[in-house]
């Protein structure tokens, strides 16, 4: 009697486990730097997502999207059109990574995900470092 009582409990102990894990958080992130890296040459920064898929803007899909580059710019509201000029950087290709030639200087990088039309997706999908150009 005590071992299907056992198995029973096991059983609830699996069953609760399994539906109580938590969904993997969407999220962007830096590949290749972080916060406080110092580097001298160009910098190749690579980039991904959780939960969503990349692809080229005007790819149009639920969780579809395509990355951005903001040069000493926090995110940009969720809704907004991101413009596309030398402090917005867009990867309208479905990029996942980019060559940034910098002049030595201190920088905040910002990578934004945005819809197909260019629309941020807002600050729960961006992530921001701050390097150094030597």
């Amino acid at each position: 009697m005590r071992i299907p009582n056992l198995l029973s409990l096991v059983t609830v102990c699996c069953l609760t486990t399994l539906s109580c894990s938590q969904p993997e958080e969407s999220r962007v992130y830096f590949d290749n730097i972080i916060d406080g890296d110092s580097l001298n040459s160009s910098i190749n920064i690579g980039f991904g997502i959780r939960e969503y898929k990349v692809g080229p803007a005007g790819n149009v899909g639920e969780g579809m999207g395509h990355h951005h580059l903001l040069m000493s710019r926090n995110s940009i509201a969720e809704g907004v059109v991101i413009p596309n000029n030398n402090n917005h950087i867009q990867l309208g290709g479905g990029e996942t990574q980019t060559d940034l030639n910098l002049s030595p200087g201190s920088y905040v990088i910002t990578l934004q995900f945005a819809d197909e039309l260019h629309k941020s997706y807002g600050e729960k999908m961006s992530a921001s470092v701050e390097i150094t150009k030597k």
